[in-house]
């Protein structure tokens, strides 16, 4: 069957997915033939064959295949080992692409707790406690989604470092939950961290360190910080403006929060330059 891969990936990378997916077909069924249905060459064979289709829009089929390589798995590795931690993922995330959360969920809670032991907060458990998070937070079960944040943020900071960026992108997404839940006094300080991470990993700077500036001038904003909260903004301009230009697309972000800050504090006139200039700019590049 490896002349049938070899040109099975020669097509992929044409994008010829529909010849792509035949010759996988016909290579699975030889597999199938030759070593049996449960060999976990096999396996191997379904996994590929089922990226392919969901890639088409063929999720009904990609789910079958999807559900077959977790039971060859099953049998072949153990219901508890890594590979069958990988095959049930595959099938949430399929589950998720079409919307089905509530398949997808006891999946990822598997496939959880089949991470958590081989050893506790392992790197492994990562991608499902991400997607518990989300799932919850669309439920709007906020305590739990804080929880599985609460765990990636543990586990990014055992395997990455404290000030990894890995740690920031998990800082930013607890601040987005504290902030749906109006939670601001809570998302200060996880704010100045994730900023702190910014700063420390890509220079105080650099653009994304304009955008942790932004969000934290967010809320302070709401905290009534309204002289933190212009010194952050003040800083954020000046980093875009250093960075890019006076016209660019980020500083019109910028002046929209420092315009929305100015109606707050009940300064009209320096709102509306503010809201002028970012309206000027967006004109600029439409």
């Amino acid at each position: 069957v490896a002349p049938l891969f070899r040109l099975a990936e020669l097509q992929e990378s044409q994008r010829q997915l529909a010849t792509a997916i035949q010759l996988h077909q016909r290579a699975l069924a030889i597999r199938e033939k030759n070593l049996g249905v449960d060999h976990r060459d096999v396996d191997s064979s379904l996994m590929r064959l089922a990226h392919l289709q969901q890639a088409i829009g063929e999720y009904t089929e990609a789910e079958n295949l999807l559900k077959r390589a977790l039971s060859i798995r099953e049998k072949t590795f153990g219901a508890e080992s890594s590979a069958v931690k990988i095959a049930l993922f595959n099938l949430a995330l399929a589950y998720q692409a079409r919307g089905r959360m509530s398949d997808a969920e006891p999946l990822l809670k598997r496939a959880l707790a089949i991470g958590e032991k081989s050893e506790s907060d392992q790197i492994d458990a990562f991608a499902p406690i991400f997607y518990l998070a989300e799932r919850y937070e669309s439920l709007h079960l906020y305590p739990a989604a804080e929880d599985m944040h609460k765990r990636a943020l543990r586990i990014a900071e055992k395997h990455y470092g404290t000030d990894h960026p890995e740690v920031g992108k998990v800082l930013d997404n607890m601040i987005e939950l504290y902030k749906t839940q109006g939670k601001f006094a809570e998302a200060l300080p996880v704010a100045k961290r994730a900023l702190a991470i910014q700063e420390k990993s890509r220079g105080k700077n650099h653009t994304e360190a304009s955008r942790g500036l932004n969000n934290l001038a967010r809320i302070q904003m709401e905290l009534g910080q309204y002289d933190e909260a212009e010194q952050s903004l003040n800083r954020a301009l000046e980093i875009v403006e250093t960075n890019h230009d006076t016209i660019h697309p980020n500083v019109a972000i910028v002046l929209d929060t420092l315009s929305d800050l100015y109606k707050k504090q009940d300064k009209a006139e320096m709102a509306a330059q503010a809201e002028a200039r970012a309206s000027h700019i967006r004109s600029t590049w439409h």
